[in-house]
């Protein structure tokens, strides 16, 4: 699946950067599978569907959820900067942080045969530890690889439309591997 990032950092000491990041992933719930339910459905036709405490989620009718339009990280991290190779037309920088921010999903929900609840809002909150190598060329062209583990906790999925009070909740830990391209400004060091 397509996903994009973007960062963009400030470098408040010459080794430590706050860094604004957005983080465009994607998550779909396995479809074909039966799971456990509690709770209440006053809807008899989806009553129905709950048998002996579980319920089979492969025929789409009782519920769809993904956030394939964009499960969106947007975070405030602070990164700190260790040079490991200087050389006249290259450096090699490893880096190490953590951030904190908003889930701003597009989340695609449909939920008893109801029209499917599709629009951004904030939904929780994610945190998250990092650390990447950045290849620095020609002084101000940048490769990057960035590895990133975090927690995601939302709260607040909307999964109809209408402002229903219905919402569902969710919270998983995620991983992922980057790669990307960028350009540093004004990179000389002032004594």
């Amino acid at each position: 699946m397509t996903q994009y990032n973007f960062r963009l950092g400030y470098f408040i000491k010459d080794n430590l950067a706050l860094v604004l990041g957005i983080d465009h992933m994607k998550y779909v719930m396995k479809q074909n599978q039966t799971v456990d339910f509690s709770g209440h459905i006053s809807d008899p036709k989806y009553a129905a569907m709950v048998q002996n405490g579980q319920i089979d989620l492969s025929n789409g009718e009782f519920l769809t959820f993904e956030h394939t339009d964009g499960l969106n990280y947007e975070n405030l991290g602070l990164e700190k900067y260790k040079n490991l190779i200087h050389k006249k037309n290259i450096d090699l920088v490893w880096s190490y942080g953590a951030g904190l921010g908003v889930m701003f999903p597009k989340s695609n929900v449909k939920l008893f045969g109801n029209d499917r609840s599709d629009r951004f809002h904030v939904a929780g909150m994610g945190t998250d530890l990092r650390s990447s190598l950045n290849l620095v060329f020609w002084k101000n062209w940048m490769l990057r690889a960035e590895a990133k583990a975090g927690y995601i906790n939302m709260w607040d999925i909307k999964t109809t439309l209408n402002n229903k009070p219905d919402k569902a909740r969710q919270d998983f830990v995620f991983g992922q591997v980057l790669a990307g391209i960028g350009y540093t400004f004004n990179t000389k060091k002032y004594n």
